[in-house]
């Protein structure tokens, strides 16, 4: 097994990997001492279990020393005194499973993976446990977020009443533009968005990503596209959806050499994630100061990843036309052609 194929489908560095796997490890250690206190603690208060643990050992060493003598499996002989501890441990304060062992996820016993078995007792597949992936992608979250001021965000928490209900003929509201259904205020509008990016992401296909859209996403500074972005980023990587979410400053940084001149702190040690992973997120497009090389940057990732079929979600202030002259005719053509527009309008919300 590679790694690759271990830390599928959330792409972090060997790394990180290694430090979430010593976490389970520390955690098996402390649960291990925990549980061996207690079972200490029943067998003190219950001696009867520990006799019925010794004649469970017994029968265990004859059963195998002198087989032939037994009509039964195993399990069918130790089966009455696994009945009858459990009917002792049901009777005390400690209840019919406190010899179990304590873990904090029963589903893989803080191993991060969950083995099946065949008749034999053979292993015959691992695949990830819940626990492992909620760390994988906790910790993408994390490097996504890092160097940024934002909020923590998701659907959960999207608040709608910070959007105004004023219709368009209100003065404050800026980033309508022509053709929009100006009978919708800011709140009502963002209901549909956030509901449509909800949907996205709860019926995103990760095994096609070439049917899923890819967005780019207009308006003005302050009116909660960042905001909608980090919401979109945490509901996919809840789903276990490798996705990155950057800053357009910030993106085109991990792209240059590490040198005096270019501090910052590189969340991703490889910068080809950005055309590997299943949904990229760029927020802020255009607050990058444009040279020859953020456009020649910018033109490669998505050339790339429109050719791979992976999804592109960006944030811009910048009109459709601003893009179109700083990054180029070409990229601008592409993305007219395989993004969806979505305009965003209201009050400056920073200012609430």
């Amino acid at each position: 097994m590679t790694y690759k194929d271990i830390i599928e489908p959330i792409d972090i560095n060997a790394e990180a990997f290694a430090s979430i796997i010593r976490s389970l490890e520390e955690k098996q250690s402390r649960n291990k001492i925990k549980t061996s206190q207690i079972r200490k603690k029943i067998y003190e208060d219950i001696p009867e279990l520990g006799e019925i643990d010794q004649k469970v050992i017994d029968l265990s060493i004859d059963f195998y020393s002198n087989k032939n003598k037994y009509d039964k499996p195993l399990s069918e002989l130790i089966a009455p005194y696994s009945a009858k501890k459990k009917e002792l441990l049901a009777n005390s304060s400690f209840g019919e499973n406190a010899l179990d062992g304590y873990c904090d996820c029963k589903k893989c016993h803080d191993k991060g993976f969950i083995e099946h078995f065949d008749a034999e007792g053979n292993v015959i597949s691992t695949e990830k446990c819940t626990c492992l992936l909620d760390a994988m992608a906790n910790y993408r979250l994390l490097a996504n977020s890092r160097g940024l001021s934002i909020p923590e965000a998701s659907f959960e928490s999207f608040d709608l009443n910070v959007f105004s209900d004023k219709t368009s003929g209100a003065d404050d509201l800026r980033g309508l533009v022509a053709g929009m259904d100006k009978s919708l205020s800011p709140r009502a509008y963002m209901k549909e968005v956030a509901a449509d990016f909800k949907y996205y992401v709860q019926n995103f296909d990760v095994n096609n990503t070439a049917e899923e859209a890819s967005f780019l996403l207009f308006g003005p500074v302050g009116t909660g596209k960042s905001f909608l972005l980090r919401c979109i980023e945490k509901a996919l990587l809840k789903r276990y959806i490798d996705t990155i979410y950057v800053t357009a400053p910030t993106l085109f940084e991990m792209k240059r050499p590490n040198d005096s001149n270019a501090v910052i702190d590189r969340p991703y040690n490889d910068f080809s994630q950005v055309f590997t992973c299943k949904v990229l997120i760029i927020d802020d497009l255009g607050t990058e100061k444009p040279t020859d090389f953020t456009v020649s940057t910018f033109n490669e990732i998505i050339d790339d990843r429109i050719s791979s079929g992976l999804p592109t979600i960006i944030s811009t202030n910048f009109s459709f036309e601003n893009i179109n002259n700083i990054y180029g005719e070409r990229v601008a053509s592409r993305i007219n052609e395989k993004f969806d527009f979505i305009n965003i309008y209201g009050r400056d919300l920073r200012k609430l």
